[in-house]
């Protein structure tokens, strides 16, 4: 099996964190702009536990979203563990 450097990790890991830095500022940003509260939803995993919410006026469709996203991950990420 071949295993992947610590650097890398730590590489993916900071990708990772500021992809959603760079998020959350765009949701501020457009809040501000638009003059309206801006929706969001997300999962926490606690173990096979999933915790679902959701803030704002359109909060259903943005779980949806969250779900989907989620659910497209997990598949992305059996299929890669697979070939290895």
């Amino acid at each position: 099996m071949e295993y992947v450097q610590s650097g890398t990790l730590f590489k993916l890991f900071l990708a990772g964190f500021f992809l959603v830095l760079v998020g959350m500022i765009f949701v501020m940003v457009a809040a501000v702009l638009f003059g309206r509260t801006a929706s969001f939803g997300g999962i926490i995993f606690v173990g096979p536990i999933p915790l679902i919410f959701g803030v704002g006026p359109d909060y259903f469709w943005a779980i949806i979203l969250v779900l989907f996203l989620t659910v497209l991950g997990v598949v992305v990420f059996v299929l890669l563990r697979k070939k290895t």
